[in-house]
């Protein structure tokens, strides 16, 4: 079982645990776009959950994760995203701690006023300090020490590897869970408490600061909250103010005059099952390549001075304050009233695109000094004369920053893609105003959440032809729309 439970899996091995839970499952997904949109679901969700790195990649979690999707309980990760997933291991363990007449509810918040706590100190918590929070408690609460005994209490969650020792000091013994219940008191107390207040705008503040950024993912899991959903809209609206966000309209300018044709995509006719297992393929060695580099990084004065810079910083800030109101829009998008849910839409778009617009900025101010750079690296090569190889480096860079691009619209759909701001989409597609970034942003939401049917192929191709003069834009629609049909 120990095996089982640590050995990593990769991209591969993932999606032959999903395909072997669809399958058993129903026969519902034969069709192929059935079968497929369930197969990008799961992925999804799964990408979602082990993206923290706050619990590993292993057979036992993926599971755990699967049967909750395949069995859709009550509370599944459709409807409470994929905190969901962390809310069962919690709630599993807990169920497993015999003391005497306490509850979940009781053992629940006694852990998130400890985690709280802890916050607040910032380290562990000796043995004298979790006594004395204990006698405290137990008075807050009117309990008597008998029904709850600090002894015990601690001794089962150690038991249970809810906490562990290190150098005289009590820590959770997992970050998820540290995390889970820190946010669980903000949300069940800020709404009472100045202090939890000043904390919680303490952590948008800084959220480029990764325990922060774990606190609010948690936080807009749980359930919907007016003052913390207002501070998240307040401090968007604070960052990147003098920054235009990515329009994919003129502000490409400089790249579609690096070629005076769209770049041709061949299409090998191939089961998507072949597809994604080729796409699983290279992000697996992305990721590996990715995990040595950032090992290298993290050792890297002059990294580590970029990351602190003022305009990394907030960049930072933008990109995860866009997914923290991305995750609200998923999963309470339908509780939402219609005016709340436009507003807060185009307040996450806003920003997103601004963080988008500010890292596209970098290529096109040295777009020429790149053209210059590759060239002369391909002169220096002797197989090629000068004037080819400028052509070839404009091409490569104008491939490359199409990537970049693709992957930047790819963002923000999926930090907002769910079927309940369908109608915000319509109304985004609809309205002249809307930028080609928008535009793509909305085709992709629908890419996502529906089958594609003749009325969304009539759109994509009359916005095709459209941006006629526009072959960048053209180019990213068109790997948009390919990758559906792929996968």
């Amino acid at each position: 079982m120990e095996e089982f439970r640590l050995r990593k899996v990769n991209n591969s091995n993932q999606e032959a645990f999903i395909e072997n839970w669809i399958n058993g499952e129903n026969d519902f997904y034969t069709k192929r776009e059935d079968f497929s949109l369930k197969m990008e679901e799961y992925t999804h969700v799964l990408d979602s959950v082990f993206k923290t790195n706050t619990v590993p990649k292993v057979p036992l979690y993926i599971n755990i994760v699967l049967q909750a999707l395949v069995n859709n309980q009550a509370y599944d990760f459709k409807s409470k995203g994929s905190a969901y997933f962390y809310e069962v291991l919690i709630k599993q363990t807990l169920l497993n701690i015999q003391t005497n007449q306490s509850s979940i509810a009781t053992l629940d918040t006694y852990l998130s006023e400890l985690s709280f706590k802890m916050f607040t100190i910032g380290k562990g918590i000796s043995y004298s300090e979790w006594a004395e929070f204990h006698d405290i408690h137990l008075e807050k609460y009117d309990m008597r020490k008998q029904d709850f005994k600090f002894e015990i209490i601690k001794n089962e969650l150690m038991k249970h590897e809810i906490f562990s020792l290190t150098d005289g000091l009590h820590h959770f013994n997992h970050d998820y869970l540290y995390y889970y219940f820190i946010a669980q008191h903000f949300v069940d107390n800020i709404d009472d408490s100045e202090e939890i207040k000043k904390e919680f705008s303490s952590i948008i503040r800084n959220i480029d600061n990764d325990e922060n950024t774990d606190i609010l993912w948690f936080v807009t899991h749980f359930r919907r909250n007016n003052y913390i959903i207002d501070e998240l809209k307040a401090t968007a609206q604070s960052l990147l103010k003098e920054t235009v966000g990515l329009t994919l309209d003129s502000d490409i300018t400089v790249f579609n005059n690096l070629w005076d044709k769209v770049p041709t995509l061949i299409y090998e006719e191939a089961h998507f099952k072949q597809n994604r297992r080729k796409r699983n393929e290279i992000r697996d060695k992305a990721e590996e390549n990715y995990d040595d580099i950032d090992k290298l990084s993290k050792k890297d004065e002059e990294y580590i001075d970029y990351r602190q810079s003022s305009e990394v910083i907030e960049y930072i800030k933008a990109r995860k304050l866009s997914e923290a109101l991305g995750n609200i829009l998923k999963n309470y998008s339908g509780s939402l009233t219609k005016d709340v849910k436009e507003e807060l839409t185009h307040i996450t778009l806003d920003l997103s695109l601004k963080s988008h617009s500010e890292l596209l900025n970098r290529f096109s101010e040295n777009t020429e000094h790149l053209v210059n750079l590759f060239s002369e690296m391909l002169l220096q090569s002797g197989k090629r004369t000068k004037e080819d190889s400028i052509k070839k480096s404009k091409e490569f860079i104008y491939s490359f920053v199409i990537a970049l691009c693709f992957s930047m619209i790819k963002t923000s759909i999926d930090e907002i893609s769910t079927k309940n701001l369908s109608k915000v989409f319509e109304r985004i597609m609809k309205n002249d105003e809307s930028t080609t970034a928008l535009s793509l942003i909305s085709f992709g939401v629908f890419l996502n959440n529906y089958n594609v049917d003749d009325d969304l192929i009539r759109d994509m191709k009359m916005k095709y032809d459209e941006l006629a003069d526009n072959r960048f834009s053209q180019a990213t629609l068109r790997i948009l729309i390919n990758q559906q049909l792929l996968y």
